[in-house]
């Protein structure tokens, strides 16, 4: 971990692609997650392109990782947490303070240049993690830096379940649960399934934030029969 986390920054694109995905699959390996990828995508992602998804868990960076390298948004509490948030210093991650509207508009512009520099942006425009049952309204805000790129937009669907099919909350990071309460229920389980499923990509061109955020909400709702919990 150590060594990777050193060498990583140093790294091509490409050579973080592939470093970033064994390491992940080996991490999922140890926690019994089998993951199936379903849909589209691309043979590599392309650049100025963003990757939006549900969120669930903090093994969700993971899972992606295993597909692309993208820079992650996340918000800046997981700075703090116990060698998760090193390692999302060490791959680039962009920190936000979601209850500052003036660092949201900090962040965005950063966004901006990472994705015309022709990097992959990786969002959870849920804005916090639930358990798989329903849908969080997307938060727009995330999307104005697409919208200003011009950019490529993919959604991807997540979930977890069982051997039955059936939804499996115990891989949930939910707002009550603490990152070790987390790993416990999850190193408890026999076996946990995860899916990806990729959705065809959305030009960000001719469309405003709402209508982009909407547009991914709407599929990503459908891909997971979900529906969409609206914010109070």
């Amino acid at each position: 971990v150590l060594l990777m986390a050193f060498l990583y920054p140093r790294y091509s694109n490409a050579r973080k692609a592939l470093s970033g995905k064994r390491w992940s699959l080996k991490r999922l390996g140890i926690l019994n997650v089998r993951l199936t990828v379903k849909g589209d995508p691309p043979a590599a992602m392309p650049a100025n392109s963003m990757l939006a998804a549900n969120h669930v868990s903090w093994l969700d960076i993971f899972i992606l990782y295993t597909q692309y390298y993208a820079r992650f948004v996340a918000k800046v509490e997981m700075r703090k947490w116990p060698i998760i948030g090193w390692l999302c210093v060490k791959t680039g991650t962009l920190f936000i303070e979601r209850e500052r509207r003036s660092d949201t508009a900090r962040t965005n512009q950063i966004i901006n240049q990472v994705l015309r520099g022709g990097d992959c942006i990786a969002i959870f425009p849920e804005g916090t993690t639930a358990d798989g049952t329903n849908l969080q309204a997307f938060h727009t805000s995330l999307f104005e830096p697409a919208v200003m790129s011009q950019s490529t937009l993919y959604p991807v669907a997540l979930r977890f379940y069982d051997r039955n099919g059936a939804v499996n909350t115990e891989a949930a990071y939910v707002d009550q649960t603490t990152l070790m309460g987390s790993l416990i229920k999850i190193l408890a389980q026999q076996e946990i399934r995860a899916e990806l499923i990729f959705a065809k990509p959305i030009p960000a061109q001719g469309k405003n934030r709402r209508e982009l955020a909407r547009a991914a909400e709407a599929v990503i709702a459908s891909l997971l029969n979900l529906s969409v919990r609206s914010r109070k």
